[in-house]
């Protein structure tokens, strides 16, 4: 027992400098990743020729320059929450914020007391914009109640037919705080809705997207969710061949060198 005690006692000054590092994280934008990623496959493509390495190296360097682009500042945040079994998304933009799904609940309390509402504190949220409840599982609309009482959102919306519920229903799209949101599933809306009847929602601000697809199944996704995911594997392969297509050219122009 003092053993663990003393364990508690060695993590103190660990957890405080814990609290105190978020301010030191570096953040890596995507588009500077991607561009890190081209000069790499460049390099790697250039540095076999060793007669012209030198060559090479600087024509790299040169393209670095003329391609890179400073990547937009994003300015909204996605966090998934730790709920254990479930799902609790917090969206958040210009200190105001979306919840979507709430967690499970106990016979005592639950994730939206104990998890959601310090979090919610912490950013000093008193109120919320909206909550969307992805259907009608515990482990996903438990924590409803609580919330609609104690953070009284602006506008709620769920796939299956509540009292005091916007439904949620394939095709609908609206916007906040410049984000666009869309929804893609369910076709009608149910009650009860189960996980295939999951509210689904593409949230994006034009750049960057994110897809919230609640406890969706087999049906669902090959209704809603492989069109968009065929267009995003097309975007990444047309990426690669982009810059597939640099290196042969920088190796062709050397050849004739």
């Amino acid at each position: 027992m003092l053993c663990w005690q003393w364990a508690n006692i060695s993590l103190i000054p660990v957890m405080a400098l814990a609290e105190n590092a978020s301010a030191s994280w570096l953040t890596v934008p995507v588009a500077s990743i991607g561009w890190a990623f081209t000069v790499i496959a460049l390099a790697i493509g250039l540095y076999g020729w060793r007669c012209h390495r030198c060559s090479g190296l600087v024509i790299v360097f040169i393209v670095a320059l003329i391609t890179w682009r400073a990547p937009k500042a994003v300015n909204w945040q996605v966090d998934v929450l730790d709920v254990g079994h479930g799902l609790a998304v917090l969206v958040s933009k210009n200190g105001k914020a979306i919840l979507y799904d709430t967690g499970n609940r106990w016979q005592v309390g639950g994730i939206a007391q104990a998890v959601i509402a310090p979090i919610l504190e912490s950013r000093h949220i008193e109120r919320l914009d909206g909550l969307i409840l992805s259907h009608g599982d515990s482990d996903h609309d438990g924590g409803a109640d609580f919330i609609v009482a104690q953070y009284s959102p602006r506008w709620r919306r769920a796939s299956e037919v509540r009292s005091g519920y916007k439904t949620c229903v394939a095709g609908q799209r609206w916007q906040w705080q410049g984000l666009d949101f869309a929804a893609l599933w369910p076709p009608e809306a149910t009650a009860p809705a189960d996980n295939n009847d999951s509210c689904v929602i593409r949230i994006s601000d034009g750049e960057y997207s994110v897809l919230l697809t609640g406890d969706i199944e087999r049906e669902g996704e090959a209704n809603c969710l492989h069109p968009w995911a065929i267009k995003r594997s097309w975007t990444a392969i047309l990426c690669w061949c982009r810059t597939m297509a640099v290196v042969l050219l920088l190796r062709l122009l050397l050849l004739v060198r």
